[in-house]
């Protein structure tokens, strides 16, 4: 397969994947387009040198969108998940289980409920259920093991439960 056409597959594949994922962390949509771009520009930048012919995965993808996120954060010194209006609407999600439910209030409880566990059990959340990646795609993005992942998958779960019982909310 040519390189333009691998990159273009790579693009459709993924952008709406990593776009959530930014999206997400930034809250902003502005800034999000910014980084998206950015970390496409990057693998095109690399894929045209040939350095990364072999390497377009979902693993790949996520290391360059973590470092470009941290070299944003890094910029701006603000660590955020303000917004997931966006995640709630996903066609995935079950929606009988919303239609009920102010969307603004939901909102408000997930963010604040995800800022409350640590930031190996944000990620794999957010990795695993909003982006919809594998266990094996999630350790090799964050240089775990997939055992290691399970069990951080499962105490995260467990902590989210916890943080909604003790906010009466379940």
């Amino acid at each position: 397969m040519k390189k333009p056409e691998l990159y273009s597959d790579f693009y459709k594949k993924y952008f709406a994947v990593v776009y959530r994922y930014v999206l997400v962390r930034v809250g902003l949509r502005h800034e999000t387009e910014d980084i998206v771009q950015t970390v496409f520009f990057k693998i095109y930048r690399r894929l045209v040198r040939g350095d990364a012919t072999t390497k377009l995965t979902a693993a790949y993808l996520f290391m360059i969108v973590r470092h470009v996120l941290i070299d944003y954060f890094k910029k701006h010194k603000e660590l955020s998940i303000n917004t997931i209006g966006q995640v709630v609407e996903r066609e995935s999600l079950d929606s009988k289980i919303f239609e009920n439910l102010d969307k603004d209030w939901l909102l408000k409880l997930i963010v604040s409920a995800l800022k409350k566990l640590s930031y190996d059990q944000r990620e794999v959340i957010i990795m695993k259920f909003i982006n919809d990646l594998s266990n094996n795609e999630i350790a090799k993005i964050l240089n775990k093991t997939e055992e290691n992942i399970r069990q951080i998958q499962c105490r995260a779960i467990k902590a989210l439960r916890d943080i909604l019982i003790k906010e009466r909310y379940i």
